[in-house]
């Protein structure tokens, strides 16, 4: 299933403000730091993994009891095969991906290329260049039993 994201959707908002778990903030400002030389290290070689990232931090919310989703996102379909690239604006345009994971938990995405988590809404219409769809990848109960093995 697509959900294609347009400014009039709204995702559900919690009344009150979540507390985000410690570890989780220190993990997203740790890899926030690395993944601002576009995902690489000093010699130019990848670095990092959005998919790992994803995994790691779904590890973390599962351990906290939370039930955290992998989101995969791709740029719009061009044709019944081919999808647009995604541009992050953060690199302002020194990236361009075929598409991109994130966990998302209680209704927002945790990824450490931006400095903090955001509504899914306003991360999915603000984080690239050009709109974007995305689909649930992986649900909690596969990732317990993937990454933490409960079932």
């Amino acid at each position: 299933m697509i959900v294609v994201m347009n400014p009039e959707s709204t995702q559900p908002t919690e009344n009150e403000p979540q507390n985000e778990i410690p570890e989780i903030m220190d993990y997203m400002a740790r890899k926030h730091e690395t993944l601002g030389n576009n995902y690489r290290d000093e010699s130019g070689e990848y670095a990092d993994s959005c998919v790992l990232i994803a995994d790691d931090l779904a590890t973390v919310f599962l351990r906290h009891g939370q039930e955290p989703q992998i989101l995969r996102i791709r740029g719009h379909l061009i044709d019944r095969i081919n999808t647009a690239s995604i541009k992050p604006r953060i690199y302002e345009g020194r990236v361009d991906w075929g598409g991109h994971s994130v966990c998302a938990n209680n209704g927002k995405v945790y990824d450490p290329m931006l400095a903090s988590p955001e509504d899914i809404d306003t991360y999915m219409l603000s984080t690239f260049d050009q709109p974007v769809d995305y689909t649930v990848a992986l649900e909690a109960a596969v990732l317990r039993s993937r990454l933490i093995g409960e079932s």
